[in-house]
This record gives C-alpha cells, sequence and structure tokens, in this order.
C-alpha cells in the first residue's frame, strides 16, 4: 500500500505483482465511496482519494478554508492555496489546530476503509504500508487501522499481518525497475 500523494497498491500473488487485464490493478484511489461526492480529477465522484492520502487532504483543507473555519493553515498558506501539503496539516494538528485535526481524522478513516476493501477483496497475508504519509501514525495510521477493523467482516479481522515498508518512498522506483527488468526476460 503507498500512501503519501495518492492511494495505491501492488497485489503480489505467488511472489508475483499482479497487473490485471490492461496493468492497472491495484488503482485504489478511485474506487467510490460516495455517489454524490466531489469530481474527482477522473471524472467520477466521490473517489477514496478526494477523502485521503495527500490530494484528498488538499481538497478538505480548501473546502475548510474557503468555508471561512478558523485554522493556522490560512495564516501559513494563505486563504485560497492550490495545493495544501500532508506535512503542513500534520504540523497544524500537532499545534492543536482543530481544522487539521479533523481533516486528518477523516483521511485516516478512509484510509482504514481502502483497508478493509483490501482485506475483503483480496484476503492477504500481510499488508505492507509505505509512502510520506504512512510516517504520520498518530494522525493517520493509527485511526485508519481502527477504522480498517471497524469496517473488516469480523471473519477477517486480525487476518493480515500489518508491517511498515523498509523501501519507504523508494518502493515505487524499485518496482518499477524490477518490472522493467522482468519484461526484458
Amino acid at each position: 500500500m503507498t500512501f503519501s500523494t495518492g492511494y495505491g497498491l501492488g497485489v503480489v500473488i505467488d511472489g508475483r505483482l499482479y497487473v490485471g487485464a490492461t496493468g492497472a490493478a491495484g488503482e485504489l484511489a478511485h474506487t467510490v465511496v460516495h455517489l454524490d461526492g466531489p469530481l474527482c480529477a477522473c471524472g467520477k465522484r466521490g473517489c477514496l482519494i478526494c477523502y485521503t492520502a495527500g490530494l484528498g487532504i488538499s481538497r478538505l483543507v480548501r473546502e475548510r478554508l474557503d468555508r471561512g473555519e478558523p485554522t493556522l493553515l490560512r495564516e501559513w498558506c494563505g486563504p485560497a492555496p492550490d495545493r495544501v501539503t500532508g506535512e503542513l496539516v500534520v504540523q497544524a494538528a500537532e499545534r492543536g489546530d482543530r481544522a487539521a485535526q479533523e481533516v486528518l481524522a477523516i483521511a485516516g478513516r478512509y484510509f482504514g476503509i481502502g483497508l478493509s476493501s483490501v482485506v475483503q477483496m483480496f484476503n492477504p497475508d500481510r499488508l505492507v504500508i509505505g509512502g510520506g504519509l504512512a510516517h504520520v501514525k498518530r494522525w493517520l495510521v493509527e485511526p485508519g487501522l481502527a477504522a480498517l477493523r471497524e469496517n473488516i467482516h469480523p471473519v477477517l479481522r486480525d487476518s493480515a499481518e500489518i508491517v511498515y515498508s523498509h523501501l519507504w518512498e523508494d518502493a515505487g522506483v524499485i518496482g518499477a525497475a524490477i518490472l522493467a527488468w522482468e519484461s526484458k526476460a
């Protein structure tokens, strides 16, 4: 699982990456979770990415700024920033900013809902979580794991070991290199 600017996954079955019929397997971010939700860059409404990861966090903050909610982020980013980084939102949350804490709670919850979908669909023995936002345990990962437990079928609860990536932000580059190498073989 990559939990960073975006939100996606690679599915490994019997030691091989599963790419699907068109090569797009693992595109978790564009799973619709709210039929009437906000418009996503993909053209659909209510995709998971609209509520979680860096893109969703930025959108949620901009909505609060547009509504005039009090937040340190207005001072730090201006009243209508194009993009607000997850790191900045975490800093505001750590300083007690209620709006930032609420946005991160939403993002963490949807992160966990995505995890529950993956566990229910694939019943993996292990989930490996990586990406920049996976470092934000208190505000994102811990609420995400709680949402996973809350939204998973009881039979599957605790069925997958959850570990953190050793590769972190390098996982995508290393994975792409391996795919390129294997395609030449």
